[in-house]
């Protein structure tokens, strides 16, 4: 059994990892669409970049894959389990309000009633509605990433053909993850959290200093 201690560590965990993955993932996004923009002073350097693809990509399927593999110890099924078996230490109300401006007090306008269950019977739909896309995240990951498939040795296309995700697809992934974790928050401590870091992007700080005129 989890004590409240104990559960806030380990959901603190889940959204630290949703957050450096979604990262990643944003960064990686960047830094292709960057190409267009900032092409010659990625030439500066482009071993550097293409490593830095390879690994926030290999990083985002692996990271992934885990949050969505109902067979792992650390993935979002295994978080809804061990929220069934410590249903003691979740609320049973939430208090709605909003703070004076005048006053800067606390005003209360209403308590409403939690449904435990049927907030994670919403989580488990959720991981539901993606099933066809977490087989071909998982057929992705165990056949490339992370253990590689002789049919697959040569990632020509056949990979991609053989279990399609798209950009779309791994971003819903990430959404998905940041909504399970935040209704379980919510139901625990009423706390709410982004999953995106404000820095993300300063790579682009780089690229200007780079750049002939900086105007870029």
């Amino acid at each position: 059994m989890e004590t409240k201690e104990t559960f806030k560590i380990l959901l603190d965990q889940y959204f630290s990892r949703i957050t450096y993955t979604n990262d990643c993932f944003e960064l990686y996004k960047h830094l292709i669409d960057s190409k267009r923009k900032y092409i010659a002073e990625m030439n500066f350097a482009p071993a550097f970049f293409q490593l830095t693809y390879s690994s926030l990509l290999h990083t985002v399927f692996i990271e992934t894959a885990k949050l969505f593999d109902d067979k792992s110890q650390t993935s979002l099924f295994k978080l809804i389990n061990i929220c069934r078996e410590n249903v003691s230490l979740f609320k049973t109300t939430r208090d709605i309000g909003y703070v004076d401006c005048d006053t800067d007090k606390y005003v209360l306008e209403k308590t409403i009633s939690i449904d435990f269950n049927k907030e994670l019977a919403d989580c488990r739909q959720l991981l539901k509605n993606v099933s066809r896309e977490r087989e071909n995240l998982r057929n992705q990951r165990n056949k490339y990433y992370a253990h590689l498939d002789e049919a697959y040795k040569d990632n020509n296309g056949k990979l991609e053909k053989d279990f399609p995700l798209s950009f779309k697809d791994m971003k819903k992934f990430l959404q998905i993850a940041s909504e399970v974790c935040n209704k379980i928050s919510v139901m625990f401590d009423e706390s709410i959290y982004a999953v995106q870091t404000n820095n993300v992007f300063d790579v682009d700080n780089l690229f200007k200093k780079l750049s002939k005129d900086g105007s870029k």
